[in-house]
């Protein structure tokens, strides 16, 4: 199985607990949404728990490069 790549990213981390998805990922997101009857909000932290906790997502790459 593929895993998810996340490059490095030096930016600082938005931890304010809001984010804004991107027009492409929002519209899965709500596909899946509409389908499974959950919020979109719980949706997508179903979607990212079910990755964390399967191992596939990596953090790829050295600070500083995107």
């Amino acid at each position: 199985m593929k895993k998810i790549i996340i490059p490095v990213n030096e930016k600082a981390a938005n931890n304010q607990g809001c984010i804004k998805l991107d027009p492409e990922v929002l519209a899965y997101v709500s596909n899946y949404s509409a389908k499974s009857g959950w919020s979109i909000k719980k949706t997508a932290s179903m979607i990212l728990r079910q990755a964390f906790e399967n191992g596939l997502v990596e953090i790829e790459g050295k600070e500083g490069s995107e």
